[in-house]
């Protein structure tokens, strides 16, 4: 699949037809067949907040994903007049920011700790809540490292994308740079 608007868009339009309803990490249960859609922030906030844009005028209808960002980006600064600006575009045009928590900014491949881990989600989720006056409900690794994904951890008050219910029971498919894992088409 082309890394294109025109192409996502036709992703969306195909998801729509097999029945798949666009949902979130809070009312998936609601739905059959449903479909989460979430895009890690890693680079280019604004970029994010125009695309954000895009999925709200699609002409079958607006969807709504979820925005994972990072606290401690070296690409773009929260704090920001800028960020904020883009942050507050993407929830006008309907969707959710959530934490794109680094957990490498905290701890080694050598030495995992869980109880910190959720300590340090839990803080970094409180600062974010509090920059958008809005609480924050969704936590996803930044690049998750094995141990993360195998201790399947639990967050108060927090959603964790890669829990097993979403990462095992649901179809994953993701793209890293530009590039899918395996066919999105």
């Amino acid at each position: 699949m082309k890394f294109t608007y025109e192409a996502y868009g036709q992703l969306i339009q195909t998801i729509r037809e097999a029945g798949y309803k666009i949902t979130d990490y809070h009312s998936f249960h609601n739905e059959n067949r449903c479909c989460i859609l979430r895009h890690d922030v890693d680079m280019d906030l604004g970029a994010a907040a125009d695309f954000a844009q895009f999925e709200a005028n699609m002409k079958e209808g607006p969807i709504s994903a979820t925005y994972f960002v990072l606290i401690s980006s070296g690409l773009y600064n929260l704090y920001s007049k800028e960020c904020m600006e883009n942050l507050k575009r993407i929830i006008r045009a309907g969707h959710e920011i959530g934490l794109h928590f680094d957990e490498k900014r905290y701890l080694t491949e050598e030495h995992f700790d869980r109880g910190y881990l959720q300590e340090c989600v839990l803080r970094e989720a409180a600062l974010l809540s509090d920059m958008l006056e809005k609480r924050v409900r969704c936590v996803s690794m930044h690049r998750p490292s094995k141990q993360f994904l195998e201790e399947d951890i639990c967050f108060d008050g927090i959603v964790n994308s890669y829990s097993e219910k979403f990462f095992r029971e649901f179809k994953y498919m993701s793209d890293s740079r530009m590039s899918w894992r395996e066919n999105a088409e």
